[in-house]
């Protein structure tokens, strides 16, 4: 990616009124969530978290004693991870108290909802051994601080989200599916007269390739004193992908300074199937997502 592209992602950020009105049309599809994220990922929103948990607690090797899902929503991804990864605790982290207050709804797991942004996240530094944002990232109101704070916060990262490719003919592909098809077909399914969710397509302006959000992570893992090695591979001509990041510990200790190497793995398709909020934050924060 050219330094100009990672200096646009590295500032790419939502006004205040944008990002409030974006959590307000999530809510308002709360129960047609699902349906929408897997009309809009066709088929496909599972396979992507699936395959970076997998990823993440290969990375680990072991299942994470601490996850924190940045943009949890109602719960989809937490409940994949509890699914897939059984972790010793999750926190569920989102900016909608509606949303988020479902989050860990049923979990057997020791989970704990909290109302806080990813530019602000109520973890300590390294206090999670895992930290995940799916179909959500595109929703920070500060991409490079929530980024930031995944790695501070957390040993390994995963990001998955919808992605605009590079190729010209494949970005509109993307769009119009994401804009105008899957959420008439969603319309359509759930027979819901007047469902609304535009704030999908508002996000996608100025969005990335699942190549420039590794690239991205690389930069910002540079600006923590990190190494980083990024081969991005992606689902759905580059439309759907995942990052994973690690970061080795160094001799800094715990404090989020440590120097280390970033080993990451990005959008693996494997066929497996502003400010807002607070809380602790030793630098500082998520919006909620629907793919």
């Amino acid at each position: 990616m050219s330094p100009q592209r990672t200096g646009m992602l590295l500032e790419r950020h939502l006004e205040r009124k944008q990002w409030e009105t974006i959590i307000e049309q999530i809510e308002s599809i709360k129960r047609e969530y699902t349906i929408l994220g897997d009309l809009s990922s066709l088929g496909n929103a599972r396979r992507v978290r699936r395959g970076a948990l997998r990823r993440a607690a290969a990375v680990l090797g072991h299942a994470p004693r601490v996850l924190v899902d940045v943009g949890a929503g109602p719960g989809d991804s937490v409940r994949e991870a509890a699914r897939l990864l059984s972790p010793g605790y999750m926190v569920a982290v989102d900016p909608s108290p509606r949303l988020v207050s479902e989050a860990c709804t049923g979990l057997e797991h020791v989970c704990d909802a909290v109302v806080a942004v990813a530019e602000h996240l109520p973890i300590r530094s390294r206090g999670a051994e895992l930290a995940t944002s799916f179909y959500a990232a595109r929703d920070f109101q500060d991409l490079r601080r929530g980024v930031r704070e995944m790695m501070r916060a957390s040993r390994v990262i995963a990001v998955g989200d919808i992605f605009l490719p590079r190729n010209p003919v494949a970005r509109l592909l993307v769009r119009t599916w994401v804009c105008v098809v899957a959420p008439l077909l969603a319309m359509l399914i759930a027979f819901i007269r007047g469902l609304s969710y535009r704030g999908i397509c508002s996000t996608l302006r100025g969005w990335c390739s699942v190549e420039d959000l590794a690239a991205l992570i690389r930069e910002e893992a540079s600006g923590l004193g990190l190494g980083a090695a990024v081969e991005p591979e992606s689902l759905v001509l580059g439309g759907l992908g995942y990052v994973v990041a690690a970061a080795e510990e160094g001799p800094g200790g715990g404090d989020g300074g440590e120097r280390g190497t970033l080993r990451p793995e990005a959008c693996r398709g494997t066929g497996g199937d502003g400010e807002a909020g607070g809380g602790y934050s030793d630098e500082g924060g998520a919006t909620s997502g629907s793919p």
